[in-house]
């Protein structure tokens, strides 16, 4: 039911001396290990491939009614750049399920402002925040808000965004008021002269995802509509027109032969009225056979509509992925929450790596 190309499938729920054992499809790496491995920048027809897919498994994720709260290349799988999948949903919930959520999801480097500011009531534009990070990241093999803590990531992003407004993010200012904090005040900074081997379309992309105010971040499916994948778009397109064009052409072929066999039979009726069959007994059987071909032809048609320096940025993930498992907040591991770990097998379903849960 909610088997995706972009989402790594769970292929075998195991039970062995009382540890429950996930069993998910095999990926060769994540896409943090496919930029460690890299010595040159990604082309950014590469990089809007990847960003294609990873929206395109949130989009399909979102609609289902879950967001995944814990969106990094870590939890991207891959086999190259040529595929990727969406993993790792230890933290999603529903898009309809009630607050409060906890404040402490996903890594630093990649946290939505407001639950930074220790909002309780997020929901799926934290993952679009999350996208813009990562595709930033994918073009200078850097993090975009490498923040050491989380008033430090408020101060990066400021540092980027300019300080945000009071009418243009006013839960914000009210969300900092409740930890009696202050904006610092900022100039923002053009993103071009941070990512200059971006096109316009991605800079403005970028911009758009990594917005203060979650009301202004595109959906994923609003995002994989914009002019920055117009060439996946008209590749998409084509491969649609192509499938319709061939059923179109199929049909036509098989009307084609019906209207030849029609006419074989009219020439042999002919004939037969050579030899005394009268005009009557012509038209019955010319009527019968007609009939017979207009049925045939209906059954066809139904059946044819059937079918940092670098080295520097990975020893800081190393130390922040760390931090991240030691300081998660209890309520959220799989141990203690029942409810996200039956999310997680309704969620999957197909296999790879064993992961042990309890």
């Amino acid at each position: 039911k909610l088997s995706h190309p972009n989402i790594v499938k769970l292929r075998e729920i195991v039970r062995e001396n009382n540890h429950l054992y996930l069993i998910f499809e095999a990926l060769e790496n994540n896409l943090y290990e496919l930029i460690k491995a890299r010595t040159k920048l990604f082309q950014e027809e590469t990089i809007r491939n990847i960003i294609w897919q990873v929206l395109d498994g949130l989009d399909f994720m979102h609609k289902q009614g879950f967001f995944h709260r814990d969106m990094k290349p870590e939890n991207l799988l891959c086999n190259g750049p040529e595929t990727v999948k969406l993993a790792d949903f230890g933290l999603a919930r529903e898009i309809r399920s009630q607050p409060p959520y906890t404040d402490y999801v996903s890594t630093r480097w990649y946290r939505a402002p407001e639950v930074l500011l220790r909002s309780t009531s997020y929901n799926s534009p934290v993952d679009l925040f999350a996208v813009g990070c990562i595709m930033a990241e994918l073009y200078t093999f850097r993090p975009l808000f490498p923040g050491s803590s989380e008033i430090d990531m408020v101060f990066k992003i400021c540092s980027v965004l300019g300080t945000p407004s009071k009418g243009g993010w006013p839960e914000g200012y009210q969300l900092a008021a409740a930890m009696n904090f202050k904006f610092p005040q900022c100039s923002p900074v053009p993103l071009h002269t941070l990512i200059p081997n971006a096109n316009h379309e991605g800079i403005q992309l970028i911009l758009d995802l990594i917005s203060w105010n979650p009301k202004y971040r595109p959906t994923a499916r609003e995002a994989l509509k914009r002019p920055y994948f117009k060439t996946i778009q008209a590749f998409k397109g084509i491969i649609s027109s192509a499938n319709n064009g061939d059923k179109v052409q199929n049909v036509s072929q098989d009307l084609e032969k019906k209207s030849t066999d029609l006419n074989r039979k009219q020439k042999s009726l002919s004939k037969n009225s050579n030899l005394g069959i009268t005009t009557s007994q012509k038209l019955k059987e010319s009527q019968s056979t007609h009939q017979t071909v207009i049925i045939n032809s209906s059954n066809d048609n139904q059946m044819e509509t059937g079918s940092l320096n670098h080295d520097d940025c990975n020893l800081q993930r190393e130390v922040e992925n760390n931090s991240s498992k030691n300081n998660k907040d209890l309520s959220e591991h799989p141990f203690t929450d029942i409810q996200g770990f039956f999310l997680s097998i309704y969620f999957f379903e197909k296999t790879v790596f064993a992961h042990k849960i309890f």
